[in-house]
């Protein structure tokens, strides 16, 4: 089957003739108003409706019954150069890597015990 494409457009065009004046490339649409238009750009519209925990098993992947694997966080830091991300994350974590750098150094692989 060939997919078709539509362009905004045409489809905002419609919308607009069939009396839905605020239409715009950002509307939301309700299903009955996908199904009034579509057919006239030669397609079908399916109303499928379908339940959080189907979506999950749906896009779930392994062992969903395992038992969780405990990790630490992953903490991340973002700031400006010389704005005391180092100096927390040392207050942090009782060190003193901060000391050690050159004024406006970038600090890699700073880890969280």
């Amino acid at each position: 089957m060939r997919c078709k494409w539509l362009e905004g457009a045409a489809l905002i065009k419609k919308l607009i003739g069939e009396g839905i004046a605020s239409a715009s490339m950002n509307s939301d649409l309700d299903f009955d108003t996908v199904a009034l238009i579509v057919p006239e750009f030669g397609w079908e519209a399916q109303n499928e409706q379908r339940t959080p925990e189907a979506l999950v098993l749906e896009a779930a992947f392994g062992d969903l019954e395992a038992p969780p694997i405990l990790r630490p966080p992953v903490v991340t830091v973002m700031g400006h150069v010389d704005h005391g991300k180092t100096t927390l994350l040392d207050s942090i974590r009782s060190a003193k890597v901060a000391a050690g750098e050159a004024v406006g150094s970038l600090s890699t692989s700073v880890l969280i015990p």
